[in-house]
């Protein structure tokens, strides 16, 4: 979960990582849509601030420390 999305997506973007959100709200699905009435406060803010970043058994050490101090350079 991160401030700013937006810019944080741009940050990583200018450096070659990949980010992506691939999560939205379960009330947008079609399994749940008796659901889409009800208040979701806490899927709402889950929705605003989570991304993904590069997690996966191919990433290098290299890749894996690259990815964290461009994180760290940035905020």
């Amino acid at each position: 979960h991160v401030e700013n999305r937006d810019a944080f997506i741009l940050n990583l973007k200018q450096a070659n990582i990949p980010v992506s959100v691939v999560h939205q709200g379960v009330h947008k699905n079609d399994l749940f849509i008796h659901h889409s009435k009800q208040s979701l406060n806490n899927q709402a803010a889950f929705d605003q601030s989570q991304i993904h970043i590069p997690v996966h058994n191919n990433l290098t050490d290299e890749q894996v420390h690259f990815i964290v101090k461009t994180i760290k350079a940035g905020w």
